[in-house]
This record gives C-alpha cells, sequence and structure tokens, in this order.
C-alpha cells in the first residue's frame, strides 16, 4: 500500500518540475530574439509593476517584452497544452496509448475540409471553419 503513496508523489514531483521547468524556458524566452535581453534583465522587466527597479528599465524593453515577446509565448503554452489536452482526451475515448489524430481520420478530415475551402476560394477564417468541421469526429460508432 506504501509503494502506490510513493508513487502518487512521485508523479507529483514531476509535474511540478516539469512546470518550473516551462516557466524557466518561458521566462528565458522573453530574452532571445532580435534584441537580446539577458536573463537577469528580463526577471527585473517582468517584476517592474510590482516594485520599482534597482536599473532604469528602457521603455524599448519593456516593449519588446510585454507586447512582442509575452503574447507570442503565452500562446505557444497555451497551444500545447490544447494539443496535449486533444491528445489526452483521444487516448481516454478509445482506451489506447497510442491513438492518434491520424488513426481516427481527424487529420484527413480537415486536410479535406481545408482543401475544399482553398478549391472554392473561401476567405481565411472560412477555411479554419471547414478544416475544423471536417475534422470534428461524425459518429459515435467510430468511439466503440
Amino acid at each position: 500500500m506504501s509503494g502506490h503513496g510513493t508513487s502518487r508523489r512521485s508523479a507529483q514531483v514531476t509535474i511540478a518540475l516539469l512546470f518550473v521547468g516551462l516557466a524557466i524556458a518561458a521566462v528565458a524566452s522573453l530574452g532571445v530574439g532580435r534584441y537580446d535581453i539577458p536573463f537577469a534583465r528580463v526577471i527585473a522587466i517582468l517584476v517592474v509593476p510590482f516594485s520599482p527597479p534597482d536599473i532604469a528599465i528602457t521603455p524599448t524593453e519593456a516593449n519588446v517584452v510585454f507586447t512582442v515577446r509575452m503574447p507570442r509565448i503565452l500562446l505557444a503554452v497555451l497551444t500545447g497544452a490544447g494539443l496535449a489536452l486533444s491528445g489526452a482526451a483521444l487516448q481516454d475515448v478509445f482506451r489506447n496509448p497510442l491513438v492518434g489524430p491520424q488513426v481516427v481520420g481527424v487529420s484527413s478530415g480537415a486536410a479535406f475540409g481545408s482543401t475544399l475551402a482553398i478549391l472554392f476560394s473561401f476567405p481565411r477564417y472560412s477555411l479554419l471553419g471547414s478544416a475544423f468541421t471536417f475534422g470534428f469526429p461524425r459518429s459515435s460508432s467510430s468511439m466503440r
């Protein structure tokens, strides 16, 4: 019985370490780009709204971090989380750890929908909607 508690605690520690690693990678990536900003400087820029900095932060640095890079990084993290969640949901529904969007036809349906939209010269958002609609699983018989 004690082995189950140890394994659960180990999983919780692993998940916590992965979250810390994600946060460090996200903060580090705020400084990487055409306009390089050192890691310590990025931390100072992120702390500015809560306390005054020791060294003055230039408006350009704050603009690069808050306006350009942070939305991209947050969107990348949310996209990755959404893809992980949808993959886990597919694996749970089919009770198969090897299932993927290719196996159930989601990728093929989305590709068909987007090709159809391109063929009929649909606008950009209609193309996305068509790919989503055709990629959605149709019948519940495929989920048994």
